[in-house]
C-alpha cells in the first residue's frame, strides 16, 4: 500500500485555496444575476422615482428605465429572453414639450462603463443576425419592428415616443454605466444627455451613489 504524507502545511494551503475559489465563484454567479440602478447625476433637470432616471427642461422630457428581470409591463418574450442572455434593455419615453420638431438618432447613443467598454445599441441588422437561423426569425421581426429604437425617430410637439433600447453585454468586472445620449435635436438646438447607473444584485445595497 502506497500512503501519501500530507504536511499540516499543505492542507491548509489546500483548504486555503479551497475557500478563495468558493468565493470567486460565489462572487461570478453574483454578478451574473446584477441589475442596473439609478445612481445621481449632480444636475437638477435629472430627477430619479424608483429605478427610473428622468431629464426634464421646458422643451424636452426623458424618461430612461433599465428593464430588470423584476420588471412587470407587457414584453415581447423575444426581447425579454434577450435580458435573461445577459443583454441591456433600457424603456425610454421621450416627450416633446416644445413648439418645435425632436429628433432622437439612436445612433448618436451609446452605454459606456467603468472600464471603458463602449456599446452602441442593437439595430434592425443586429436583430436580424440574432434570429437569422430560426424557424420563426421572420415572425419574429415583424413583432419586435417599431418596438425599438432603430432609425432616427421624430416626435412632434404635444407628442412622446416610447420604445426599448437594447445593447449587447456589459463587461463582467464593471460596477457603474452610464447611457450617453448625443445631439438630441430640438428644432435646429442639440442637447446631450447622460443617465448613470450602478450595476449590483436586487438584494445588495449600493455602495454607490
Amino acid at each position: 500500500m502506497n500512503n501519501t504524507y500530507k504536511s499540516p502545511h499543505s492542507r491548509l494551503l489546500y483548504l486555503w485555496i479551497l475557500f478563495i475559489s468558493l468565493i470567486i465563484i460565489g462572487c461570478a454567479a453574483e454578478k451574473g444575476l446584477r441589475s442596473l440602478f439609478p445612481s445621481e447625476t449632480g444636475f437638477s433637470a435629472y430627477t430619479i422615482s424608483g429605478s427610473t432616471i428622468t431629464f426634464s427642461n421646458s422643451s424636452l422630457k426623458v424618461e430612461v428605465l433599465p428593464i430588470n428581470p423584476d420588471y412587470s409591463d407587457e414584453i415581447n418574450p423575444f426581447i425579454m429572453g434577450l435580458l435573461g442572455q445577459g443583454f441591456t434593455i433600457f424603456s425610454i419615453k421621450i416627450e416633446n414639450i416644445s413648439n418645435e420638431k425632436v429628433i432622437y438618432n439612436p445612433a448618436f447613443t451609446a452605454i459606456i462603463d467603468d472600464f471603458m467598454g463602449y456599446n452602441k445599441p442593437l439595430d434592425y441588422t443586429d436583430m436580424y443576425d440574432l434570429v437569422r437561423y430560426r424557424d420563426d426569425g421572420e415572425m419574429i421581426l415583424k413583432k419586435i419592428q417599431g418596438q425599438f429604437y432603430d432609425l432616427a425617430t421624430t416626435v412632434m410637439p404635444g407628442e412622446s415616443a416610447a420604445k426599448f433600447l437594447i445593447f449587447g453585454r456589459l463587461q463582467e468586472e464593471s460596477n457603474r454605466a452610464t447611457l450617453t445620449m448625443e445631439e438630441v435635436y430640438i428644432g435646429t438646438e442639440t442637447i446631450a444627455l447622460r443617465f448613470p447607473f450602478v450595476l449590483r444584485a436586487e438584494n445588495q445595497d449600493s455602495a454607490f451613489k
